[in-house]
């Protein structure tokens, strides 16, 4: 199977014919320290989505906060701050 290549002016013109040519806001929650270069590898992702115009503020937590989280309901966990 033939994975997609990193083409960041592909990726600007698709945000750009979705309605977004500036990008947008989002967050991006991490687990930190479950596994090996989690933290790393999802600030990686974070700068390859600031090339493009997306900007996401990363939120690291410890594994079972980060489940915590996750099971939260929607309305709650979107208020939530580290």
């Amino acid at each position: 199977m033939k994975g997609y290549g990193y083409d960041p002016a592909k990726a600007k013109k698709l945000l750009a014919d979705a309605g977004f040519p500036n990008g947008f806001d989002i967050g991006l929650w991490t687990p930190k320290g479950r596994y090996l270069k989690d933290y790393e590898l999802a600030q990686a992702v974070q700068q390859q989505l600031a090339a493009v115009g997306v900007k996401a503020k990363l939120e690291a937590f410890e594994w079972g906060a980060y489940l915590a989280q996750l099971r939260k309901p929607k309305d709650e966990s979107s208020k939530s701050s580290t």
